[in-house]
């Protein structure tokens, strides 16, 4: 069965980077001192060359960056989430409208509308609202 990856926190890398710079050792030397391969610590120099302090930020967590970028990685969250509640939002739902200029009229229990003939101005017009 194949072996298990192992894990190597950020201050082991960091430390393991600051070893190449100041010890008189090649790469290589380093490396196998430490037990891992050369190709590893390489690539960790570059990393930390790359990104400095924001380097290594831990098993399945994003690359911290600048507060620019965390902000923007926020906005965009927000956004996608703001979106998708627009969305659902603007699916009709069984009770609404077929169209966005009806009005649903409830006509009572009998099916009759709840208004009385004698009195002015309660005739019941049925028709499209138009956008002014």
């Amino acid at each position: 069965m194949g072996e298990s990856r192992r894990k190597y926190d950020e201050e082991f890398k960091h430390n393991a980077v600051e070893l190449c710079h100041t010890s008189g050792k090649t790469t290589s030397q380093i490396a196998r001192d430490l037990g891992i391969n050369s190709s590893m610590l390489s690539r960790w120099q570059r990393e930390q060359a790359k990104y400095g302090e924001r380097a290594f930020p831990g098993i399945g967590k994003q690359m911290r960056g600048t507060d620019l970028e965390e902000e923007n990685r926020r906005l965009k969250k927000e956004l996608a989430i703001a979106q998708e509640e627009r969305d659902i939002l603007k699916k009709l739902w069984p009770s609404s409208p077929k169209h966005r200029n009806e009005i649903s009229v409830y006509l009572g229990a009998h099916g009759n509308f709840p208004c009385r003939d004698d009195v002015p101005g309660s005739l019941l017009l049925i028709a499209p609202i138009r956008a002014w």
